[in-house]
This record gives structure tokens, C-alpha cells and sequence, in this order.
């Protein structure tokens, strides 16, 4: 038996060398390379005789660390290796608070642009607020006449005119003239009158995601939950979109409390 070309190919060992690496053990006791071969063969067999094999092997060799070496050595390699691999990618990948601030920008911003690959423009004639709100996702905050969609005739849009007209004069033009008491509102005056609740029209109108985001890296939890409720509350088509993020949001704030 060539114990030499055992030792240079272990991957040529099969039931034949086994029974041949037996007998020549039982044969000759104290040959250590044998009994370590008859040791790595019945490993690689799976054999049901390579635990007291292994034992014999632990008692009998000086240096237990060769056996250990051809039983697991392949095993502990596979696991160096993949150990350095992942160190690499920890070494690329970011800490701390770099990684929060990842993880919220890729959160906030990450569905915008795929939504805005998938989006077609919408025609301001059929559907006007679909319009706007396609405006305002792509411009990330508040609507604004831009990027019209292909042969819309935007300049002679009323309604664009009264919004060009709001943005350039700003709050004081939506307040309408005093009238008598008793006397009905116009459509126009219906139409420029905000809703005020306990803040103000002009601060609310400048709530948007990238407002909250800058809110979120500050560590401003709740302003960003009220900025992206009001955003919840005011865009209906996008209601799970906001309600998702608000709950993501709520999980932040109590992870942040509890590591504080």
C-alpha cells in the first residue's frame, strides 16, 4: 500500500484504503501514519468506527495537533475564510450614526425614486391633483407649477394662475377681504382661505418628508411625527405610504429612549 500517494491525494481515500489501513494498523500498532491515514479516511467516510479510531489515535500519536489538523483543519479554513470576507464588508460598511442616517435616508427617499421610475405625468386637465401630488413627490416639497406634463397648456390654467399668484405673494394674499357679516363667501374666497388649526397655514405649508428627514437626523422624533401625520392626514392616495413611515419613525423614537 503507497501510504505516500494517501498522504498527497486524501481525496482518494474510499472503503477499499479503509479496510487496507485497518489491517496494516492491526498489523503494525505503533506506525502513527497509518493510524492517523485510518483516522482521516473513516473521518471522511463518515464511518461508525472513526470515534474510537479518533480516541485510540488521541492516546497513542505525540502530537495530537496533526489529527486534529486532517479531521478539521478543511473546516476551520472554510471558516477563516468567510470570517475575512465578512470583516472586508464591515470595514466598507458604516457605523454608528452613519448607518441611522443610511438607513432613514434609504427609508424616506428609497420608494420616492423607484414610485417616480414607475409614475407617468399626470395631465393637470384630467386630473389636477393627481397632478400636484406627482409634483410635489418629485420636487420633495411644496407643489409647484414644474415639469407639466407633455402638451399641457399650463399658462392658461386658472387655477395654475392662482397658484402662481399664492406662492409669490405668500400668506397675506390668502387672507380675503373683510366683507359684512351674513354675506356668503365667493368660490374664489372658498377657494384662498386655509384651513388654520392651532399653527399656522404658513408653517404647515412647508411640512415635507425632507423637512422630517432633517428632523429625524437631529433627533427630533415627534416633530417629524407631527410633520408626517399632517402629510398622512392631507394626502389621502398616499395614506399608506405616510402611515407606514410613521410607524418606522415611532420605533426609532423608542429605540432612541431606551438606549438613552
Amino acid at each position: 500500500m503507497d501510504l505516500t500517494a494517501l498522504i498527497r491525494h486524501p481525496e482518494n481515500m474510499d472503503q477499499t484504503t479503509l479496510a487496507e489501513l485497518r489491517a496494516l494498523v492491526e498489523q503494525f500498532p505503533c506506525m502513527q501514519a497509518a493510524r492517523l491515514l485510518l483516522v482521516e479516511n473513516a473521518f471522511r467516510l463518515d464511518d461508525e468506527n472513526y470515534r474510537a479510531e479518533a480516541e485510540k489515535a488521541a492516546v497513542l500519536v505525540p502530537n495530537r495537533k496533526v489529527l486534529f489538523d486532517l479531521t478539521q483543519g478543511t473546516h476551520l479554513r472554510e471558516m477563516d475564510e468567510a470570517e475575512e470576507g465578512f470583516d472586508d464588508e464591515e470595514e466598507n460598511a458604516p457605523t454608528g450614526t452613519d448607518l441611522t442616517s443610511t438607513m432613514i435616508d434609504r427609508f424616506l427617499f428609497g420608494d420616492n425614486e423607484e414610485q417616480e421610475k414607475k409614475e407617468k405625468a399626470v395631465d393637470p386637465a384630467s386630473d389636477y391633483m393627481g397632478y400636484l401630488f406627482q409634483i410635489e413627490a418629485q420636487a420633495g416639497g411644496c407643489p409647484s407649477l414644474i415639469q407639466p406634463a407633455p402638451g399641457a397648456d399650463i399658462e392658461n390654467d386658472p387655477t395654475s394662475k392662482v397658484l402662481e399668484a399664492a406662492q409669490k405673494h405668500g400668506k397675506k394674499w390668502f387672507k380675503p377681504a373683510a366683507r359684512r357679516e351674513g354675506d356668503a363667501m365667493t368660490s374664489d374666497e372658498e377657494l384662498l382661505t386655509p384651513d388654520t388649526g392651532e399653527e399656522g397655514f404658513e408653517e404647515k405649508s412647508c411640512y415635507t418628508e425632507t423637512l422630517a428627514s432633517i428632523c429625524l437626523k437631529q433627533g427630533r422624533y415627534q416633530r417629524a411625527l407631527e410633520i408626517l401625520t399632517y402629510l398622512h392626514l392631507n394626502n389621502p392616495k398616499k395614506s399608506a405610504y405616510f402611515a407606514d413611515k410613521i410607524r418606522f419613525i415611532r420605533k426609532l423614537a423608542i429605540n432612541s429612549k431606551y438606549n438613552s
